[in-house]
């Protein structure tokens, strides 16, 4: 059976579509259908993409269960022998098998019958199961000469059976796991005035997008485009949420400048932190840019495929993206901003650490943006450095900013937990509990509840915040089940397992 690749591409062919037409019709980028023909991907994900690569190619019934069966995928109809287009089982071939069946034709090649002069024409059938009979029984006998009735000179064929090759006895080897699906949305961009630039601005922005996902070798990664004009934060989410996207960018332009926001998903990023508190990306960013200058564009577009590098945990290829931006100077006061962040991010949270250079990069970040998040993540580089004071400054700042958030208030109680000032502390936790639509803030609370002496209430708390974990994903699992369930044993024994030498590991110091 030929594989779904395969036939994609012998479809293809012979309907003349190019990767960049099938992609613009499935709305996925043409490194994608480059991977399908390969191979380097096995399939699509989602069968509905298998059904509209059908329709544009204008597959028959029988074309599109097969794409359908080599992609791993229920047919839409059974396929019944000699009832589908007209045609027999045997007719069903892939295009690129017709077609060697069609030279061989002009060629003269004929069917091994016609070189018998005793198969009479008026019983093919018949001639085709006796001359059946005689190759399966010297394939039984162990390889033999086949002679035509009535014509033992004209030899037709030796079959030889061949010795069997023996299989080693190896363990099946583990599938290539897939990389996983990361959808960008990118929206109209809104005109506000001015004169039209000569090219479409959201295409360029795409396009841009586009060839820097195959630079920085993200498969998996796809562009979705929204035909509407996004105008406000709260219809950006919605969208993105809707479409399970990790980021959307939308905005408005006038003339070839541009202000463009990209939403993204929350992340948790767990790498050298044990604590319920670490540093996060950030959910909305604003960068302005010239969109006729290259430079600019990249940077954009640089700047939103770090974060889904992250996502997967590659520091490596997150860190040079960064290298990249930075050198693509000079640009708006925003972007600058933006950099900086990612620079302060990746020195707060790879090792070796750096954290004198993170709380630079987020004060540089500071000077032109009031950005939530690098309020939050300096005064946690500040905590780590034993120093309380300016850490609970920024974290006032971050939740004056967005007291809805919990992250902030669950900073400040755990810096009153780590002094062992519990009684501080719990009503900061209270409120980032209230706030807090995930298990973090209840793990912070319930070493509060330790040090309070309420030990049956802690393990509630760290048993509340186990079942939670495991749903997350794996690695986020392996980091903090293991602690949190000996915590738990321990408080079932009527024991306070925080003493002031877990406190400092859980501070996260260097």
């Amino acid at each position: 059976m030929k594989s779904f690749g395969e036939l994609l591409s012998a479809y293809m062919t012979r309907t003349g579509i190019s990767d960049s037409e099938m992609a613009r019709h499935l709305g996925v980028s043409r490194q994608t259908i480059f991977r399908w023909k390969e191979g380097l991907t096995a399939r699509p994900r989602v069968r509905e993409d298998v059904l509209r690569c059908a329709e544009r190619l204008r597959l028959t019934p029988a074309e599109r269960d097969a794409l359908l069966l080599a992609a791993g995928f229920a047919p839409e109809q059974p396929l019944v022998p000699g009832k589908d287009d007209g045609r027999t089982m045997n007719d069903q071939r892939a295009p690129d098998d017709q077609a060697l069946k069609t030279q061989d034709e002009r060629s003269g090649a004929r069917d091994i019958s016609e070189t018998a002069p005793t198969l009479s024409t008026a019983a093919p059938k018949r001639a085709r199961w006796i001359l059946l009979a005689i190759v399966l029984f010297a394939l039984g006998a162990g390889g033999a000469f086949i002679l035509l009735p009535g014509e033992s000179s004209n030899l037709v064929a030796l079959l030889q059976s061949p010795t069997p090759t023996p299989i080693p006895l190896t363990s099946t080897p583990s599938p290539t796991p897939l990389p996983p699906e990361q959808v960008v949305l990118i929206a109209q961009l809104n005109s506000r005035g001015g004169q039209a630039p000569p090219y479409n601005v959201t295409a360029r922005l795409r396009l841009t997008l586009e060839r820097e996902i195959e630079n920085q070798n993200l498969a998996g990664a796809r562009l979705i485009d929204i035909a509407d004009q996004v105008r406000e934060p709260t219809m950006a989410e919605r969208l993105r949420v809707r479409s399970g996207a990790e980021t959307m960018l939308w905005g408005n332009y006038s003339g070839d400048n541009a202000r463009v926001e990209i939403a993204s998903a929350p992340r948790v990023p767990v790498v050298h932190f044990a604590a319920s508190v670490f540093p996060i990306l950030p959910r909305d960013q604003t960068v302005t840019l010239d969109l006729s200058t290259p430079n600019q564009l990249r940077t954009l577009a640089l700047l939103t495929l770090i974060p889904l590098h992250l996502e997967r945990g590659d520091v490596s290829n997150a860190q040079h993206a960064l290298h990249d931006a930075e050198n693509l100077t000079p640009y708006s006061n925003e972007m600058r901003a933006a950099v900086d962040f990612y620079r302060g991010y990746l020195m707060q949270t790879t090792a070796p650490r750096d954290l004198n250079g993170a709380i630079a990069a987020y004060n540089r970040n500071l000077n032109s943006t009031s950005l939530y998040e690098s309020f939050l993540n300096r005064g946690l580089a500040f905590l780590v450095q034993n120093e309380s004071t300016p850490a609970k400054a920024d974290w006032q700042r971050a939740t004056s900013i967005e007291d809805a958030r919990p992250e902030a208030w669950r900073a400040t109680c755990w810096a009153y937990a780590l002094e062992q000032q519990p009684q501080l502390a719990l009503p900061l936790c209270d409120a980032a509990v209230t706030r807090d639509a995930t298990a973090w803030s209840l793990d912070t609370r319930g070493i509060v509840y330790a040090e309070l002496g309420r030990y049956e209430d802690a393990a509630n708390e760290f048993s509340n915040f186990v079942r939670w974990l495991d749903m997350q994903p794996a690695r986020t699992r392996e980091i903090f089940s293991p602690s949190r369930r000996a915590w738990i044993e321990t408080l079932r024994a009527g024991k306070n397992p925080f003493d002031a030498e877990l406190l400092n590991q859980l501070r996260g110091a260097p």
